[in-house]
């Protein structure tokens, strides 16, 4: 009879035993789905956040400067036409460069040299943003030559890199498109409804 309760109380303790080790490797596998799923979400949060700075820091405030330089540049040489006279059109060109197009330059240099780790690559970046950085250095101090001496510039500079506007534009809604992808993809994991169940009035 002791030996039955014997074999009766090793029975217990043990399922009691297996009990704990289950619950326990249980309890270990619920954490670490929590943390990976927690850390997954902090990942996907910290992207959707360089993806929003990348979009609202450096490509939506560069294409409209951009487009704000080639308007005004437009605009200065149709008003250039209508100058009279070389002095006219001197004054002209002052104008429109030293109040509109250099303070542009700058701001866009400012950009592309001070938040280039906001590029979607910024180790093989568009060539139009280096030509920019070459058009601006080289073209700010002829202009600078020639608006204290009055000297023409006499040397070739780097034009303005006319696929600057659509480079920016076509890298901005690469971001704006990718930013919104995951913006859906987080809300859509968050927020999914739950399918509706069929009752029998449904079915009637």
């Amino acid at each position: 009879m002791e030996i039955i309760n014997i074999i009766t109380m090793s029975e217990t303790v043990l399922a009691a035993l297996i009990g704990a080790v289950v619950g326990g490797i249980i309890t270990i596998i619920g954490w670490i789905v929590t943390f990976w799923m927690q850390e997954k979400a902090r990942q996907l949060e910290a992207e959707r956040l360089f993806l929003r700075r990348q979009y609202e820091e450096f490509y939506a405030p560069l294409y409209g400067l951009v487009q704000r330089h080639i308007s005004i540049d437009k605009l200065l040489k149709e008003r250039e036409k209508l100058a009279s006279n070389p002095s006219e059109k001197e004054r002209v060109i002052r104008f429109f460069v030293d109040n509109y197009l250099l303070p542009i330059q700058d701001q866009i240099r400012t950009i592309l040299e001070g938040k280039s780790y906001l590029m979607r690559n910024s180790i093989d970046c568009p060539p139009s943003f280096q030509q920019f950085l070459e058009f601006d250095a080289q073209g700010g101090v002829q202009y600078e030559l020639w608006s204290e001496t009055s000297l023409p510039g006499g040397v070739p500079t780097v034009s303005w890199p006319e696929t600057l506007l659509e480079d920016v534009r076509r890298d901005r809604d690469i971001v704006g498109q990718h930013y919104q992808a995951l913006l859906t993809r987080g809300t859509s994991k968050r927020f999914r409804p739950r399918p509706r169940q069929t009752t029998t009035r449904d079915r009637d």
